[in-house]
């Protein structure tokens, strides 16, 4: 099992605990859950789960890219207070939501059949609305001081 980490954030260990709790829900989903981070309003991590140190830089960039790109498509897919978008890859599909001003991403592995076949996400997005609106609950804590 990975290190998960808070790299400095201030935040709780109890926080800590509650955010690792979900992290482990949303494995259950996204069987092969790798690279799980949480970012604040400002890029930073602030919870990681698997995500080298040296590859925590090249993932907040990527994640600033294409959360510039879906805002300026509105190519993301809203759901309530958040917003959701996947990347899918021949065998890994990057997942992103977007709460209130956190940032949720994960890397899981997938199997689809054919580079064009597409993969329909709404079944696990669905799943996820309930882990999404408690992490939203335990994320508004960090942001009342």
């Amino acid at each position: 099992m990975g290190n998960s980490c808070c790299n400095g954030s201030g935040v709780s260990s109890q926080i800590m605990h509650q955010l690792e709790e979900k992290r482990q829900e949303i494995q259950k989903i996204f069987p092969g859950l790798t690279s799980f981070f949480i970012l604040d309003s400002e890029e930073k991590p602030i919870f990681t789960h698997d995500v080298a140190d040296e590859r925590q830089a090249e993932i907040v960039s990527v994640v600033g890219t294409l959360k510039q790109e879906v805002q300026r498509t509105g190519e993301s897919l809203s759901q309530g207070p958040f917003s959701v978008f996947h990347v899918s890859g021949a065998k890994e599909l990057f997942s992103c939501y977007m709460i209130k001003e956190f940032t949720l991403g994960f890397f899981s592995h997938h199997q689809r059949n054919t580079k064009k076949e597409f993969l329909d996400t709404s079944p696990l997005d669905e799943k996820m609305r309930v882990i999404i609106l408690e992490l939203a609950n335990i994320l508004e804590t960090l942001t009342i001081k």
